[in-house]
């Protein structure tokens, strides 16, 4: 039975611009999906390849109703599912709010979820309407095993992203719910999940590397940060899981949260993250689905 994923996000422009990075093929390809063919006039709106969930090698997408400048509904084919999605678009006085929804399929265990996959998107698409900073997306052409493994540019210092890791506040802004960090090796380290998540800090060289322990299944996760480019090159890995794991649900959920840390640190003080108005779907983590305070 198919159950209902609820978020919305504030962006920076007017409806006008936002309806049409969500109607445009080349808008489209830079924060949302490989591959986009559309043509509203002609009833075309057809998204595929290897950033979808599913990874479809063909259209898998069918446009229901566009209303310009307020709505796009549109049929997603996954796997043996037909999944209404709808885009609303509403004006306010920081731009337009964007409130999306969708059906989806309970989820197998190791898949990834669509709030990982719609939070890191739509956390690209604001990213293009307020800078044109470049998206990051998740290969889903492959099932991931063993480990989880994702590489970031952040245009911002080491020490800069290193606080968005280290300091409770920072990480309750796109990723704790309540966060403890005891800043040394064998300190406490918890983002105050239920069930699940960091526990204590195994390794802490400031500004470069943070490694603590993961309750699920004993595992390990490592944050490396390396001088780019006048910013930082940041690489995640969470290693340690059974070699026929799989971890699709843990590659989405670090990339969606990785992408959060990115606009964080770039935009500042003004960043909120995509709100989680009503949802049956699951983090990375197992536990966090943070919820609308509006």
């Amino acid at each position: 039975m198919n159950q209902t994923l609820r978020l919305h996000t504030s962006l920076p422009v007017a409806p006008s611009a936002v309806y049409r990075a969500i109607t445009n093929s080349s808008s489209l390809q830079n924060w949302l999906t490989e591959n986009a063919r559309v043509s509203l006039s002609d009833g075309v709106f057809e998204l595929w390849g290897r950033y979808l969930p599913g990874a479809p090698d063909r259209p898998a997408t069918k446009l229901n109703e566009a209303i310009e400048n307020r709505l796009l509904r549109f049929t997603w084919n996954y796997k043996t599912h037909a999944l209404p999605v709808t885009l609303e678009l509403a004006s306010s006085n920081k731009g337009t709010v964007l409130t999306f929804t969708q059906e989806i399929p309970e989820r197998l265990p190791g898949e990834a979820s669509f709030n990982d996959f719609w939070g890191l998107s739509l956390e690209n698409l604001r990213r293009l309407l307020l800078n044109g900073s470049g998206p990051l997306f998740c290969d889903h052409s492959t099932v991931h095993r063993r480990e989880v493994a994702v590489t970031a540019q952040i245009n911002r210092p080491p020490k800069e992203v290193f606080n968005g890791l280290i300091e409770p506040q920072q990480l309750e802004r796109y990723m704790a719910d309540k966060a403890t960090v005891e800043p040394r090796a064998g300190g406490k380290y918890d983002f105050g999940w239920q069930g699940n998540g960091p526990i204590k800090i195994l390794e802490l060289e400031p500004n470069h590397k943070l490694t603590y322990s993961w309750l699920d299944q004993d595992t390990v996760v490592t944050w490396t940060l390396e001088d780019s480019e006048g910013g930082t090159r940041l690489t995640l890995v969470h290693s340690g899981f059974g070699k026929d794991r799989s971890t699709d649900d843990y590659t989405a959920g670090w990339w969606k949260f990785i992408n959060y840390l990115k606009s964080m640190v770039e935009i500042g003080d003004s960043w909120q993250e995509v709100q989680v108005e009503s949802s049956v779907a699951i983090s990375c983590s197992g536990s966090r689905t943070r919820r609308s305070k509006d």
